[in-house]
């Protein structure tokens, strides 16, 4: 269920070190989801054959963990950092969000509806409005719960709670900023 591509917060570090703030943008176009310091159960969870996207290769951060290694839980992952992006093909009009495998944001966590919310991106706003579709726990904005099927205009910043797992919304411009004033040096919380 994870996109091949997932890069580690390690990758987005660099490019903000390395690149004008015009060519970071351009590279990375969308809105993001952190979660901060994931779970090692959680980050176990990825390697299993149900988790991956059928014929596709596992995610680059993943071919480095080894899950059998016994200080690998101990290990820390500052964040991980999932782009709000369809799908290759898919509407940029309307993404999904949720834990099934066809979801173009995938979830990994039991609390989280297979089909949990919706998200729109307008980049020429830098807008993004979140939808919930119904999901079984429900969604939290800022601590607040967001009605059965209402919708939220999203702030850069804003943290995000679906079910139990709890994110933060960047712009990929607020994304940038975050990065650049020592995100993953201070442990990545966001």
């Amino acid at each position: 269920m994870l996109r091949p591509d997932l890069a580690p917060i390690d990758v987005y570090l660099a490019d903000a070190m390395t690149h004008e703030d015009a060519e970071f943008l351009r590279r990375h176009p969308w809105p993001v989801l952190v979660i901060s310091e994931p779970d090692w159960e959680k980050i176990k969870q990825l390697g299993r054959p149900e988790t991956l996207i059928p014929g596709q290769p596992v995610p680059a951060f993943y071919e480095r963990l080894d899950l059998t290694s016994s200080t690998a839980s101990a290990a820390s992952l500052d964040a991980l950092i999932l782009p709000l992006r369809p799908l290759a093909g898919g509407s940029v009009d309307r993404m999904s969000i949720g834990r099934s495998p066809d979801r173009d944001i995938v979830l990994l966590d039991e609390t989280v509806s297979k089909h949990h919310a919706d998200v729109s991106w307008d980049a020429a706003r830098g807008r993004a409005v979140l939808t919930d579709c119904g999901s079984k726990n429900g969604i939290q904005v800022d601590g607040a719960p967001l009605e059965t099927r209402g919708f939220a205009e999203l702030i850069p910043g804003t943290v995000l709670t679906f079910g139990t797992l709890g994110t933060r919304y960047y712009s990929p411009r607020t994304f940038l900023g975050w990065l650049a004033s020592g995100a993953g040096r201070a442990g990545g919380a966001p």
